[in-house]
């Protein structure tokens, strides 16, 4: 592998990373510098879509913007990302990585004692960059 092979690997791995920290600390302008200006970027229904392909959700960066503060309103959010496998192929790159991404209600007033219940999501994050 070659040393620009090898920064090349590494830039796309802080993409990703940074992707995840701006969406924990609501830095949506962060994302000027990490979104192209067409993203894969489905809802959840919409992953769950029989026959479901990546490419026929892009939307540009300023929809993505203003669609995350709705989907994580009302929580508190924590995304770690490990084990990224990056394909370099010419001037674009794909990266897979595993994803654990942890949301929990800002308020909880469920249960007697005010027990508190988090949704857990395991999976697969995808990072392309071109």
């Amino acid at each position: 592998m070659t040393l620009q092979a090898l920064a090349d690997r590494l830039e796309i791995i802080e993409v990703c990373t940074r992707l995840h920290w701006c969406v924990d600390h609501r830095d949506w302008d962060g994302l000027d510098d990490l979104l192209a200006d067409y993203v894969s970027f489905p809802t959840p229904a919409e992953l769950v879509a029989p026959g479901f392909d990546p490419a026929d959700y892009r939307r540009s960066r300023d929809e993505v913007k203003a669609a995350y503060p709705g989907l994580l309103a009302g929580l508190i959010t924590q995304h770690l990302i490990a084990g990224h496998q990056v394909e370099l192929a010419g001037d674009g790159a794909v990266c897979r990585a595993h994803s654990i991404n942890v949301h929990l209600p800002e308020r909880v007033e469920d249960g007697e004692h005010g027990e508190s219940r988090a949704l857990v999501q395991i999976g697969r994050a995808s990072c392309r960059e071109r």
